[in-house]
């Protein structure tokens, strides 16, 4: 019996016969441009409906496949595929990552417990971009996935030229809507909200968020 196709072999299969559609309508007598290939590609990479949904359908099914495994298995000995398909919001792992570190101390900084209102404010302040940045931070996995296989693990896809460019048109978007003190009364405002167990993000926890995704942003101009 053949084996099913890969999820990332599934969704490149269909970003080929996506982009041969689009280069058949650019066609002339048959033929298409380097200019006309460079266009397909670049409306390929921002992703369609039709990418979408292969990707939807691919995680749908690599996950019923995952069920079959042990009960028992953690997150952190899952193979990369598993951690990656099963995340449905993968572009908020790349808002976390400016802050990433506040978790691990001991005591922690700041709580993923508290994240929920941060995804919401996020939200807020990208506006309808976010379902934009959505589908491109999930197309950038879809490839990296192609490329690399069971190889592929959260550091490479942050290492990701592409990764970082995302991060910094989202996170400072972010910033953006913080940078003065009319921005903190509102961050405060839809940051500051109780958590399942009742308990809220003090000021300093607040303070110190927005600081690291301050630092992150400038280090982009800093390197320019």
């Amino acid at each position: 019996m053949d084996k099913p196709p890969s999820p990332s072999h599934a969704a490149a299969s269909i970003a080929m016969r996506v982009l041969r559609a689009v280069l058949e309508d650019s066609a002339k007598n048959g033929k298409v441009s380097m200019a006309d290939i460079d266009r397909s590609i670049a409306l390929i990479e921002r992703g369609t409906v039709e990418l979408d949904q292969a990707y939807a359908a691919a995680r749908q099914r690599f996950e019923a496949e995952e069920q079959d495994k042990k009960s028992t298995e953690d997150d952190a000995s899952a193979s990369p595929q598993k951690r990656f398909w099963m995340r449905s919001d993968p572009l908020h792992r790349l808002l976390v990552r400016p802050f990433e570190s506040m978790f691990f101390t001991d005591p922690p900084t700041f709580s993923r417990k508290y994240l929920p209102p941060y995804f919401d404010a996020a939200r807020q302040f990208i506006g309808a971009d976010m379902v934009t940045y959505d589908n491109e931070c999930k197309a950038i996995i879809q490839s990296l996935l192609a490329n690399e296989g069971s190889r592929l693990n959260w550091d490479m896809v942050y290492a990701d030229g592409r990764t970082l460019a995302l991060m910094r048109r989202v996170c400072g978007l972010v910033v953006r809507q913080i940078g003065d003190d009319d921005g903190w009364d509102l961050w405060h405002s839809l940051m500051a909200k109780p958590a399942a167990d009742g308990s809220m993000p003090n000021d300093a926890m607040l303070r110190a968020v927005r600081d690291h995704l301050c630092t992150f942003v400038r280090s982009f101009s800093s390197a320019a």
